[in-house]
């Protein structure tokens, strides 16, 4: 099946269009306050966790703040992971309790989908926990993971490519459209 010229710039167009309306971070509320729970056919339990997301000369400072205050039998928290799906950089990773903190692109960790804290501390109930690092990355929601014995998760803030990438991604989607048409052109003239 061949698609008519007009059909395929339409094509382009909308998935630049998609693109581009797709802004990140417009709709997302800032802080954002959940509740980290695990499934209830496990076992129900869940602590709070507040993301703040600041940003000064073009870098984004996240920081999440997790009050852990229940645990599948109350074990203490040892795995605390924010998800970073495209593998975005992040910088200056800390915590204020003995966690081995994060390095990005870190050869030893071949799970680059998340921004991981873990192992060197444990965590027990009734403390609060402050995790953080810094991007060149705005925000949206993203998916959290705390371990305690059983891991539970729910939505918080992360990283997200900033809209000018994803406006670079639109201009390309425009660009192979327009090749594509001008190919079926010159096929139609022969």
């Amino acid at each position: 099946m061949i698609l008519a010229p007009r059909v395929i710039l339409r094509i382009a167009l909308a998935a630049a269009l998609a693109v581009l309306v797709a802004t990140p971070g417009i709709a997302v509320p800032n802080p954002w306050t959940t509740s980290v729970s695990c499934p209830p056919e496990i076992y129900l339990y869940s602590n709070d966790l507040t993301a703040l997301v600041t940003s000064a000369g073009g870098v984004f400072h996240y920081e999440y703040t997790l009050n852990y205050y229940e645990s599948f039998f109350d074990n203490d928290l040892t795995v605390f992971s924010v998800g970073n799906l495209s593998n975005l950089q992040f910088m200056n990773a800390g915590n204020d309790h003995g966690f081995t903190n994060p390095i990005w692109n870190d050869p030893l960790i071949f799970n680059d989908n998340s921004v991981l804290w873990q192992t060197g501390a444990s965590v027990s109930i009734g403390n609060v926990v402050k995790f953080w690092y810094d991007s060149p990355y705005t925000y949206t929601e993203v998916q959290v993971a705390v371990d305690g014995g059983l891991p539970s998760g729910g939505p918080t803030l992360g990283m997200i490519p900033d809209p000018s990438s994803l406006a670079v991604l639109a201009t390309g989607l425009a660009g192979i459209g327009g090749f594509g048409l001008r190919t079926l052109r010159r096929r139609a003239r022969r």
